[in-house]
């Protein structure tokens, strides 16, 4: 719970004493963390690969170091305009003898509590029903999407998606909270989930189940990001949540550093997975001290060696969410150029994008990317759709 807890803390002196205690108690369970490496190695070899960076490349169909290159490139393209804009952020919500921003001050970055008055939890699923009505989506009549948004003891905050027996069967839940950026963010994220399981093709759900639940999740997410960018769009933000002009714009450019803040962290991510993919010992003082100097260079906060392990997982998914990311930012452009900047308020948008949930996970991103006649996914669209967005409203 304590990453919760210190993303909903506004005063940074005690984020920081409890991200420390925290740290101090992950470190318990860093030998369990390296086995669980050691073990995905294993069954790597035992597959017949010669590591996990191998896997993932016969899996995605893509060159990992050929993508940490793009993805060097647009730290540096990205870095003048992230700074400049992280600073104003720090003088606005850190103390202003506080010192350089920390990892717990980053949960608390992402979640954007000075916007949480735009966001109310009354409003949550009006704006995620009124965008999919937009495209012509009626929820209230999707009868294989089992909404689930009753509050329990001990539920997840977080909006999350089951695909039970998909398409037949998709479950949404909603989550415990309902009120905030954040929430709704990951909400409209879960949504993009839910609706391409939904919409799979029947026939291939029945023969090709491995099109269904596919090893790359990449297309799933891509998909899923596809909405969540919504919220870098300030006309959309503006006709959905009711906001003024320069209230939609202040709205998106914070979604929009948000997102750049998360896609310079998964650059730096995935240049330490192949760093470290082959290290002997994954809990060296090495390869934790690498995690700390490439993830608070690319994301200005101060990334703490004792969180190495803990955030590493299985060593690319940094490379599947930027996959997915480049992939919405092409698909998207495709939608505006077909539909206009409002596809999402177009009927044959929405008819687009069910043709293209049909094929649920069968095609690799790029391979969509292809297909859908939108060319090669792109870092220099995504940089500059980025800091476009992070600039609006600004001249």
């Amino acid at each position: 719970d304590v990453p919760e807890r210190l993303a909903h803390d506004p005063d940074a002196a005690r984020r920081r004493e409890l991200s420390a205690r925290w740290q101090d108690a992950l470190r318990s369970c860093d030998d369990l963390r390296a086995m669980r490496v050691e073990l995905y190695r294993g069954a790597a070899r035992a597959l017949g690969f010669g590591d996990g960076r191998a896997l993932y490349e016969e899996i995605a169909g893509v060159n990992l170091e050929e993508l940490a290159a793009a993805a060097d490139s647009f730290l540096g393209r990205t870095a003048d305009v992230y700074r400049r804009h992280l600073g104003l952020w720090k003088t606005r919500h850190l103390a202003p003898h506080a010192a350089a921003p920390d990892y717990a001050d980053a949960l608390f970055f992402r979640r954007l509590a000075h916007l949480d008055p735009h966001f109310t939890g009354r409003d949550l699923v009006r704006v995620y029903e009124s965008s999919m009505n937009g495209l012509g989506i009626r929820t209230g009549t999707q009868k294989n999407i089992r909404v689930d948004d009753a509050t329990r003891p001990l539920m997840k905050s977080r909006a999350e998606c089951f695909a039970v027996n998909p398409p037949e069967e998709v479950r949404f839940v909603v989550g415990a909270e309902r009120s905030g950026a954040a929430a709704y963010a990951t909400l409209f994220h879960a949504a993009g989930v839910a609706q391409l399981f939904a919409w799979s093709s029947r026939e291939t759900a029945a023969h090709y189940p491995e099109f269904i639940h596919a090893p790359d999740g990449a297309t799933r997410d891509g998909h899923a990001f596809l909405l969540t960018d919504l919220f870098l769009d300030a006309a959309w933000v503006g006709e959905h949540l009711h906001v003024n002009q320069s209230e939609a714009d202040e709205i998106t450019r914070a979604f929009a550093l948000r997102e750049l803040h998360d896609v310079r962290r998964c650059c730096a991510a995935l240049r330490h997975a192949l760093a470290t993919d082959d290290a002997s010992d994954v809990r060296s003082e090495m390869v934790a001290d690498g995690y700390a100097g490439l993830l608070g260079e690319a994301t200005g906060f101060r990334h703490h060696a004792a969180l190495s392990l803990y955030e590493r997982g299985d060593g690319f998914r940094a490379a599947t969410a930027l996959r997915a990311r480049l992939f919405a930012v092409v698909w998207r452009e495709h939608l505006r150029e077909r539909h206009g900047h409002r596809w999402w308020a177009s009927r044959a948008a929405g008819d687009e994008l069910i043709d293209v949930w049909n094929t649920a996970g069968r095609y690799k991103v790029e391979e969509l990317a292809r297909l859908l006649g939108i060319g090669e996914l792109d870092f220099d669209l995504l940089a500059h759709a980025l800091t476009a967005s992070v600039n609006v409203g600004r001249g």
